[in-house]
């Protein structure tokens, strides 16, 4: 599809690559459930096999070092997706693999498995809002004069200052943590929930992925007549599609128990 579409010029065309590539690395989680990957000589070959292309990609163009987009770059990796990113995800997974032996055998530890469920249990807030952090912390260098930020990326002082800088980050997104991680803990339930036609569950996610994409896409933000404006219809279409769908708080309120315990 990126041979065609960047050949050709046609490159609307790298939107199926949606399609390709992530139910490509999708398919391969079901693959490893059904023991067709895994094991130390699949995972080192398949890791050099892609680690090899994925650096050929990357000399021979027109695929970009960085594998999320990057603001003036003329083509992005992740938007949508190339096949640099894609044998980028099969390396990944092939580390993966490679460690999972003594990576089961150091979790089944009672403490590092206890600490691994505990941050697993607010995966999805720190997902959602260490960004947020992010831009936090880089507005206070920035009100501070610029401090720290202008170290020369990859030099002596800049890797020096990382754990400097992941020790801020982390400071800056316990708050978050603290304060909106009890979202992700399920919603006690009164009742037994009305049954949701498949009529209404397909309609659901149909207008929830599609405003997820929208917002991927161009972003939230839009160009009004006064000015910058939100663009309301993408933002709250997957609220929508929630609610059809009765999954989440808009779901809960639309869906009335058939029968109370």
């Amino acid at each position: 599809m990126d041979a065609i579409a960047l050949g050709s010029g046609h490159t609307g065309l790298r939107m199926l690559n949606y399609a390709c590539v992530w139910l490509a690395v999708h398919q391969l989680g079901y693959a490893w459930r059904d023991g067709l990957l895994g094991g130390v000589g699949r995972s080192l070959a398949g890791l050099a096999c892609a680690a090899v292309a994925l650096a050929a990609l990357i000399a021979a163009g027109p695929y970009p070092l960085s594998m999320v987009g990057v603001p003036g770059a003329a083509i992005s990796n992740s938007q949508p997706p190339t096949l640099a990113l894609l044998v980028f995800g099969m390396a990944q997974i092939s580390l993966a693999l490679l460690v999972e032996a003594p990576a089961r055998r150091w979790l089944a530890r009672r403490r590092v498995w206890a600490a691994t469920v505990l941050v697993n249990g607010q995966i999805m807030t720190l997902y959602l809002w260490h960004m947020t952090a992010l831009v936090i912390v880089l507005g206070g260098a920035v009100a501070l004069g610029g401090i720290g930020l202008e170290t020369p990326i990859a030099s002596a002082d800049w890797w020096l200052a990382r754990p400097l800088w992941l020790g801020i980050y982390l400071l800056a997104t316990l708050p978050f943590l603290i304060g909106l991680a009890r979202f992700e803990r399920p919603a006690r339930e009164t009742g037994e929930r009305s049954p949701v036609s498949r009529r209404r569950l397909v309609t659901g996610a149909t207008l929830a992925c599609v405003g997820l994409f929208a917002v991927a896409k161009a972003g939230i933000a839009g160009a009004g007549p006064s000015g910058a404006s939100l663009r309301i219809v993408p933002a709250l279409l997957p609220f929508v599609g929630s609610g059809l769908a009765a999954f989440g708080p808009l779901g809960r309120l639309g869906s009335l128990p058939s029968r109370t315990r």
